[in-house]
């Protein structure tokens, strides 16, 4: 049985309410408005919730906007988790399977996140938030390549924490700049792609 929202504690009213505003405010955009154009008074309305419980959960438009960047971003990095925590034995078949969803979550909210990457240029606010993201990011693909240097799986003379920031912006530039932007069935040959240049950086030789 579905639990009644007005009875979660208040952590998982605000998931909750943050996830509603996710599917909200993607379909305003793909309907063709703008993010930096919406008002409070036009994401109530959207949103169908009342001004008071807007305000007691997101302090303003950037608040929304930073806890739906934290839901949108932990999903991606859960996705990530396929490849992170693959075993030392992963084929480059493996590793192609573990990159897809990352990608695929990337694809189902693109729109929010160019949304994102837009507002980061003039709101300092997003720009820290998704910087702190970006950072964790960097530092749990970091781990996964000392474990693998330590297993002999990953290639001994890589630098782990400049390798891994080079890694995770390229990937996030090319999602935004290339992925983002491709027709449905070109989905494949991009996944193919970055699973041949992550797999010549880390691992080629190694397994």
């Amino acid at each position: 049985m579905a639990r009644n929202p007005l009875r979660l504690e208040t952590p998982e009213r605000h998931a909750l309410l943050t996830a509603h505003f996710v599917r909200v405010v993607e379909e305003l955009i793909e309907a063709g408005e703008s993010y930096s154009d919406f008002s409070v008074e036009r994401l109530i309305r959207a949103g169908d919730v009342s001004r008071a419980t807007f305000y007691s959960y997101f302090e303003s438009k950037s608040g929304l906007l930073q806890a739906m960047v934290k839901d949108i971003t932990s999903e991606i990095s859960q996705a990530g988790f396929a490849w992170w925590d693959a075993p030392s034995s992963m084929t480059r078949d493996d590793l192609r399977e573990a990159l897809r969803p990352s990608v695929l979550a990337y694809l189902e909210h693109k729109t929010l996140l160019r949304a994102v990457a837009e507002a980061a240029a003039y709101d300092e606010d997003i720009r820290a938030t998704y910087g702190a993201l970006m950072t964790d990011t960097i530092a749990r693909l970091g781990a996964h390549i000392a474990a693998g240097q330590a297993d002999g799986s990953v290639a001994a003379e890589l630098d782990q924490e400049h390798t891994a920031t080079w890694v995770v912006w390229m990937l996030e530039r090319g999602l935004y700049q290339s992925v983002s932007l491709a027709e449905s069935g070109a989905v494949d040959r991009w996944v193919e792609s970055l699973t041949d240049i992550i797999w010549r950086t880390l691992y080629a030789g190694c397994r």
